[in-house]
């Protein structure tokens, strides 16, 4: 006898062809038995399931030259493509220490697509690269961009 009364659809199959189902769409589902004798009748409509996942990774990170000095450098991107299903909530930027020769965390929680990173030394290059978050979790990071502060 099968005990096994789950079903796995993969979220690939469902957002392209033929279906192509829009990230952040409920779907609802009924199911069916079929053993030697038959078919049972359809299930009742489940209550809907979200598809999220994590959003798309911000684009063309640059350097804002109206923003960078000697001690500070400016950075702005763009919102990625596709959010997830859900709303991009804050960004996250991360920046590789130069004594440390290892990526941190400059700064979480970021509204806008802009940021300011202050206290910097003059005359070295620093490497940023930035994530998007939604209720689902962090994007993959954006493209890597190497400023010198000057």
């Amino acid at each position: 006898m099968r005990t096994d009364l789950s079903c796995k659809v993969s979220i690939a199959s469902l957002i392209t062809v033929p279906y192509s189902i829009e990230w952040g769409s409920l779907i609802y589902a009924q199911v069916q038995a079929i053993n030697i004798k038959g078919r049972s009748p359809m299930s009742s409509v489940g209550t809907g399931a979200k598809i999220l996942t994590n959003p798309d990774a911000p684009l063309n990170l640059v350097n804002d030259p109206t923003i960078t000095l000697a001690t500070q450098i400016g950075i702005k991107w763009e919102i990625g493509v596709n959010n997830g299903g859900a709303p991009v909530l804050d960004y996250r930027v991360t920046f590789l220490d130069p004594a440390a020769g290892v990526f941190e965390i400059l700064q979480s929680g970021i509204a806008v697509t802009s940021f300011v990173a202050t206290g910097l030394t003059a005359g070295v290059t620093y490497t940023f690269e930035v994530q998007s978050r939604n209720v689902y979790g962090f994007s993959a990071y954006s493209n890597q961009v190497q400023i010198l502060a000057a």
